[in-house]
């Protein structure tokens, strides 16, 4: 039983089969079915002709109208049963108890086939959208996965139009999509948030853009791949099938250039090394711009899209999920694989802390406010003051110790001063994104920490502190 070996090269328009299908049971006639799409030309057909109903309850009517001359050995053919595996499956009735079913292959969009890197089959998202029924959509970035510069995140942005692509191909599955993207976070911050942001949410297929809050980080392209590369290693830590997609996308000023930026050319070695799908959205669009289409069209600023650009970049996405799950990618077995050798000298690891529960002390006030609206896991709760004497004290064994708080902003930049171990004060101006290192490179050690916040020209006239980072480089993995 199964596909002829003698045919194992072979290519075809239509595969036809009447009347021999409904001696498989519902297991073998999927295997059967995928076996063959994997041997179709792209816009190729299935037809099955045979006993076949639209629905169960069609098959029972008609069971129970001809129940002298049912046969209960063989099994026949419902279409519903099929579209939990095809959707897309057609079926035309010929009499009352036979029909035709219609499986296509779909054909393969290639209109950004020169930026989108298949490396790996989306085989474990197909399984769980058509066995479990049940995929869990994690999208971790920054503003412009969050959608940023949108009419509408939640409806606009790539990530809304991508999940309601899943929806609405495969709508007898239960999918949850996650929004785990926040603005003006890049790898750094995204590897102290994913245990709390995106592995509590068990992903089965996540997207990843980072690359552009890298590059403004200036992390370097190994800097920017040794911090991706610990998400990954983490993420594949907790679910080996786990399908990982990369999203890269560009500031004006790079976009020209037909080189990744360094911090991007960082992710895409990552995707390489660890056999994931890369979607270079952002070098898609710039390949469009001209005079007559110029970047003003599809973005607000240097980086962030509008409604128009927001659409490019998910046309792109969507070519990738449509080849990856309708055009027959994906049916080559999930199997667990050890991960590759690392490939950074060490990881972005090391008894890594994210504290977010801060005590009010020394002038710093608590408020109870939201300061990152997440849907499944909101940050509530920070430490305030407009007193430039407030001091914050903490205590860590490590090697780094870093704040996330309002004066880390672009608009900004402002400055806060430092002390260690009851030493002098040095001033540290904040980093573009957060957070912002205060201490980094220690020897590994015990440490009092004290902070007080330089309420300067052009700064905020309240300094707010929402989370302290530390770990001890020490204990990090090495290669």
């Amino acid at each position: 039983m199964g596909y002829p070996q003698e045919l194992a090269d072979k290519k075809f328009d239509a595969v036809i089969c009447t009347y021999a299908i409904h001696h498989l049971t519902l297991e073998q006639k999927i295997a059967l079915l995928q076996q063959l799409l994997a041997h179709l030309n792209p816009g190729g057909q299935i037809l099955l002709g045979d006993v076949a109903f639209e629905t169960q309850q069609d098959l029972e009517e008609c069971r129970t109208k001809d129940a002298d001359a049912w046969d209960d050995e063989e099994i026949y053919l419902v279409a519903d049963e099929i579209r939990q595996f095809f959707p897309d499956t057609q079926f035309e009735q010929i009499s009352y108890c036979a029909g035709v079913v219609t499986i296509q292959k779909e054909a393969i969009m290639n209109q950004f086939s020169q930026y989108i890197h298949y490396r790996s089959p989306l085989a474990y998202t197909y399984k769980k959208l058509t066995q479990d029924k049940q995929l869990n959509v994690v999208y971790f970035g920054g503003s412009i996965t969050n959608g940023y510069g949108s009419s509408d995140k939640d409806t606009k942005s790539w990530r809304a139009l991508s999940g309601i692509w899943l929806k609405k191909h495969f709508p007898q599955a239960q999918i949850n999509t996650v929004n785990s993207a926040i603005g003006e976070s890049g790898t750094y911050l995204g590897a102290y948030r994913l245990e709390r942001d995106v592995l509590s949410q068990h992903p089965d297929l996540l997207f990843i853009e980072y690359a552009v809050n890298d590059l403004t980080h200036g992390a370097s392209r190994e800097t920017a791949a040794m911090q991706l590369e610990s998400i990954i290693r983490e993420v594949k830590a907790q679910n080996p099938l786990c399908n990982i997609v990369i999203i890269l996308t560009e500031e004006e000023h790079t976009a020209w250039s037909k080189d990744l930026y360094p911090a991007a050319q960082g992710h895409e070695d990552i995707a390489i090394a660890y056999g994931l799908s890369s979607i270079w959205v952002g070098k898609a669009l710039a390949s469009t711009i001209s005079p007559d289409n110029p970047w003003s069209k599809y973005f607000i600023d240097i980086v962030h899209p509008n409604d128009a650009g927001y659409a490019f970049y998910y046309h792109c996405v969507e070519e990738y999920l449509r080849n990856s799950l309708l055009g027959g990618q994906h049916f080559a077995e999930p199997l667990v694989s050890e991960l590759p050798p690392q490939i950074s000298t060490s990881l972005l690891d090391g008894d890594r802390c994210y504290i977010t529960e801060l005590p009010a002390m020394n002038g710093f006030m608590h408020s109870e406010e939201t300061y990152i609206d997440l849907e499944k896991t909101p940050y509530v709760g920070y430490l305030f003051t407009q007193d430039g004497t407030s001091e914050f004290e903490y205590d860590f064994w490590g090697t780094e110790m870093g704040i996330y708080s309002n004066f880390s902003h672009y608009k900004f930049q402002s400055r806060v001063e430092y002390s260690i171990n009851g030493r002098e004060y040095h001033p540290i101006r904040c980093s573009e994104h957060n957070p912002t290192l205060i201490v980094a490179d220690l020897p590994e050690g015990q440490y009092h920490v004290k902070i007080r916040p330089l309420f300067e020209q052009g700064a905020p006239d309240t300094f707010q502190l929402a989370a302290i980072f530390t770990r001890n480089a020490a204990k990090a993995t090495h290669k």
